[in-house]
């Protein structure tokens, strides 16, 4: 090998690290935004607001052994069918329900779900740029989607927008497999 080949090879290891390196960091930052304060405890406003009626409603499911969503209700006897809510979809609520009753009613348990389904959105995202893209559009792709500020102010709110990011990346990678594979069916 020459010395243009080894330094070649040098600037082209350098590159990779340092590329590298950047993924990690917004991964590493954006992953602390969703983490911060993911233990604090229900505050005024829509962070509070929505996580508590939400997790409130995981706490009546368990209570009251039954798998609608009760969101208001304080009582002690089991609610009427009225009370049931029924405006929005039950996915959070049923990954609620298994968290609450495994772990415990605790602040950081409920944020945990859109925390985690953030940060797989991030990482789902940056695969399929890279995959179908390139490395630098995947790096630009994760930066933009870290620093939306619907991403990042509501990184761990429980709420369906996290899974629905998360589930419609999903749906179109698997889209993606689908279309590159269909013609040899």
């Amino acid at each position: 090998m020459s010395s243009n080949d080894d330094n070649r090879k040098r600037d082209l290891e350098s590159r990779d690290f340092f590329y590298w390196l950047a993924v990690g960091v917004i991964f590493g930052g954006f992953s602390g935004v969703c983490f911060h304060e993911i233990a604090n405890y229900w505050q005024p406003g829509h962070l509070g607001y929505n996580g508590a009626t939400y997790f409130r409603a995981a706490i009546n499911s368990l209570r009251f052994e039954m798998w609608g969503q009760v969101k208001y209700y304080t009582g002690f006897v089991p609610p009427e069918s009225h009370q049931i809510f029924t405006h929005h979809p039950m996915m959070v609520h049923f990954h609620l329900i298994p968290l609450v009753a495994t772990l415990g009613a605790e602040e950081w348990v409920g944020r945990l779900i859109p925390t985690l389904y953030s940060i797989g959105s991030l990482a789902m995202l940056f695969g399929l740029v890279y995959h179908y893209y390139d490395r630098v559009s995947a790096v630009a792709a994760a930066v933009i989607f870290s620093l939306l500020p619907i991403n990042l102010v509501f990184a761990n709110m429980i709420d369906h927008e996290q899974g629905a990011i998360f589930w419609c990346i999903a749906h179109l990678i698997v889209y993606f497999k689908w279309f590159e594979t269909r013609d040899s069916m």
